[in-house]
């Protein structure tokens, strides 16, 4: 499991909870953090980097548990490991449209997610045909506290 700081331990527990049995290997990249407001590149770049570690140390599935990285690095990533099935996230959009009753979900994401593919790609293939309108939120003083 990748993320760049330690919000994936969460992805970690439910999972933990789920395959008791597995064995975990968790990369957090915490010299890197926050990989929101780093450019597609920077993100790519690192994403690689941890999910090539993962792969030398034998790991038979990798999560990307981070927005950011899933969002600019998560193709790249399969393509470059196609033997090995690599999860990524997406904020939980899905769930939210199907939970709306006005129609409307607000994201609050770092720059990086609300500006990737998956995320759009989502909103496009999921949100619209569903009729409800995304708003898309960034705060940067709020993100760099």
């Amino acid at each position: 499991m990748f993320d760049s700081g330690v919000g994936g331990l969460s992805v970690y527990l439910h999972l933990a909870q789920q395959l008791p049995t597995e064995r975990y290997v968790y990369y957090a990249d915490t010299l890197n953090v926050p990989y929101g407001n780093r450019d597609s590149g920077d993100i790519e770049t690192l994403t690689l980097k941890a999910v090539e570690w993962l792969h030398k140390q034998g790991c038979k599935l990798i999560v990307i548990a981070c927005n950011s990285a899933s969002a600019y690095a998560l193709d790249t990533a399969r393509r470059c490991y196609p033997h090995i099935p690599i999860v990524g996230l997406v904020p939980a959009l899905k769930p939210a449209v199907l939970a709306s009753k006005s129609g409307h979900v607000a994201v609050l994401a770092t720059k990086a997610t609300l500006n990737g593919t998956l995320l759009n790609d989502v909103i496009v293939n999921f949100a619209k045909p569903n009729n409800t309108v995304v708003t898309k939120y960034f705060d940067r003083n709020w993100y760099l506290g």
